[in-house]
């Protein structure tokens, strides 16, 4: 993921299902705000990495799912989340 990926991640975003928002966010979202794209897509890499799965449509990028490991403050821990777009 890079800083240059928000508008492939605000799109990945609009593919996804109420139920999917839900299982990822925790929450029912409906629209990613861009305080949270920015926040999403410029990673600090000494505490978290996202990886993003991607292709080319027409010559386009697309990104088709998105994984993130972030760890916990004690430095000890950390979680991890996986989201796929609806489609894929």
């Amino acid at each position: 993921m890079k800083p240059e990926d928000e508008p492939y991640m605000d799109e990945l975003f609009k593919n996804f299902s109420e139920d999917t928002v839900a299982y990822r966010f925790f929450q029912v979202i409906k629209e990613m705000s861009q305080v949270a794209l920015v926040r999403h897509c410029n990673i600090d890499y000494a505490k978290e990495i996202a990886i993003v799965a991607e292709t080319k449509e027409k010559g386009r990028k697309r990104l088709l799912g998105v994984v993130r490991l972030a760890t916990e403050s004690d430095g000890k821990t950390a979680e991890i989340a996986v989201v796929v777009g609806d489609p894929w």
